[in-house]
C-alpha cells in the first residue's frame, strides 16, 4: 500500500479523536458566559437590602484600615442617596424617604465632617422634597384635621425643617441654591395658606415664615436671581400686615396700627423697585392701587393729609410710558379707577380750599374713558390745583 495514504489515513484518525474535546470546550464556554451574564442581571434587579450585602462591615477583617471602612460607609450612604433621587423622580415619597434615611444613617458614620457635610446637606434636602410632594397631594385633595388646619400644613412644616437643616451643611453651590430656593417658596406657601397665625407646637408663625423667605431671598445665594419672587413675598406680607392693622384698629390699638401701616406701604414700595412702571405696568399699577386701599382703610378720621397720600400715590402711575399705553389699558382693572374717583370724591368733601379746582377734577375723572393720556391730564389738573 502506498505509504502516503496511509500517513493521510492516521493523520485524519488523529484530528477525528480530539475533535469531540474541542466541541466540549466551546460549549462549556458559551454556558459559563451565559451563567456571568445571568448573575450579572440579577445582582443589577437585586432590591437595596439585597445591594446592602455588598457594603456589610461587618466582613471586613479586624485588621483593615479605618480608611477603607470610611469609603465603604461613604458608598453607602451616596448608594442609598442615588437611590432616594431616583424614587423621588418616580413620585413615590416613601420608598425615597426609607432610602434618604438609610443614607443618613450612614454618612452620620462617616468621622471626616468636612467629607460628610454636603452628603447630610443632599439628604435633608431630599426629605425636604419628599414631605414637599407629600403636601403638594394633600393641598389638592384640600383635606382638613380636625383643628380647621389643613393636612398639607403639617408637611410643609416638616419639609421647612428639613430644608433649614440642609441649609446649616451645603457646602456645594448648586445645592445650596436648591436649598434656599425652597426652603424661601415653602415658606411662603405656608404663610399664605396657613389658617392660624400662631405657630401653635409648630414654632412657626405666619409673620416669621414670610420673614424667613425674605431672609433666604435677600440673601447671596438667591439676590441676584431671585427678584422676582422676592417681590411677590413682599407683595403677600404687605397684604398680611395690612390686614392686621385694620383689627388693631378696630380693637382701639392705634398706635401699634399706624406702626404696623408703615411697614406695609414701605413692602410696597420695595416690591415697587422690581415691578417699576416700565418693566410691568399692570402690577407696578396694582401696587400702587393697593397701597391707595390701604391709606383709605386706615383713614378712619378722614383726614385730609391720608387722602392726598392715597391720591398720590394712584398718580404714580403717570410715569409708566406711553409706548405701555395700550398693554395698561388692556390690563388695568377698573378697579383703578374706582379707587382713584372715591380718593378724589372724599378730598372734595374734606376740602377747605380749592374746593371748586377739586370739583373739576372729579368731575372730569368721572368723564374720562380711562386711558393712560387721560390719567396725565387728572395728573397735571391735581398738580395745578395744589400748586395753587
Amino acid at each position: 500500500m502506498d505509504m502516503t495514504f496511509l500517513r493521510q489515513v492516521r493523520f485524519l484518525q488523529k484530528k477525528e479523536s480530539h475533535f469531540p474535546m474541542v466541541v466540549f470546550c466551546i460549549t462549556a464556554f458559551k454556558f459559563l458566559s451565559f451563567c456571568i451574564y445571568v448573575a450579572s442581571k440579577t445582582l443589577h434587579r437585586k432590591s437595596g437590602d439585597d445591594q446592602l450585602q455588598l457594603f456589610d462591615l461587618s466582613e471586613i477583617e479586624d485588621d483593615t484600615t479605618t480608611s477603607m471602612k470610611e469609603t465603604l460607609t461613604l458608598r453607602k450612604g451616596r448608594f442609598f442617596l442615588g437611590s432616594g433621587d431616583k424614587h423621588l423622580e418616580k413620585e413615590d415619597g416613601d420608598k425615597a424617604e426609607a432610602a434618604y434615611h438609610n443614607a443618613l444613617a450612614a454618612f452620620k458614620q462617616v468621622a471626616d465632617s468636612n467629607v460628610k457635610c454636603n452628603f447630610v446637606g443632599g439628604v435633608n434636602y431630599g426629605l425636604g422634597e419628599v414631605e414637599s410632594l407629600r403636601a403638594e397631594k394633600l393641598f389638592e385633595d384640600n383635606k382638613m384635621e380636625r383643628n380647621s388646619q389643613p393636612s398639607f400644613i403639617q408637611a410643609l412644616l416638616k419639609s421647612i425643617s428639613y430644608y433649614e437643616e440642609a441649609k446649616k451643611c451645603s457646602q456645594d453651590d448648586e445645592l445650596k441654591f436648591k436649598v434656599y430656593k425652597e426652603l424661601a417658596a415653602k415658606c411662603v406657601f405656608y404663610a399664605r395658606y396657613s389658617q392660624v397665625e400662631t405657630a401653635g407646637n409648630s414654632g412657626l408663625t405666619v409673620e416669621n415664615a414670610f420673614r424667613k423667605a425674605i431672609d433666604a431671598y435677600q440673601s447671596l445665594v438667591l439676590k441676584e436671581k431671585c427678584g422676582c419672587e422676592d417681590a411677590h413675598t413682599r407683595l403677600y406680607y404687605s397684604k398680611y400686615q395690612s390686614g392686621i392693622c385694620m383689627r388693631l384698629f378696630k380693637t382701639g390699638k392705634v398706635r401699634e396700627a399706624r406702626l404696623k401701616s408703615t411697614l406695609v406701604i414701605r413692602l410696597c414700595r420695595e416690591s415697587i423697585k422690581y415691578f417699576g412702571p416700565e418693566s410691568n405696568s399692570p402690577i407696578f399699577t396694582s401696587i400702587l392701587t393697593d397701597m391707595a386701599n390701604h391709606y383709605l382703610d386706615m383713614n378712619v378720621q378722614h383726614n385730609e393729609k391720608t387722602l392726598e397720600l392715597a391720591i398720590s400715590a394712584l398718580l404714580e402711575a403717570v410715569q409708566i410710558p406711553e409706548k405701555h399705553a395700550d398693554e395698561w389699558c388692556k390690563y388695568v382693572s377698573t378697579e383703578f379707577w374706582d379707587v382713584l374717583n372715591k380718593v378724589l370724591m372724599r378730598l372734595l368733601r374734606k376740602a377747605n380750599k380749592n374746593k371748586s379746582r377739586i370739583k373739576e377734577v372729579v368731575e372730569k375723572s368721572l368723564r374720562l374713558k380711562g386711558s393712560l393720556s387721560d390719567l396725565k391730564e387728572i395728573h397735571d389738573m391735581w398738580k395745578s390745583c395744589n400748586s395753587q
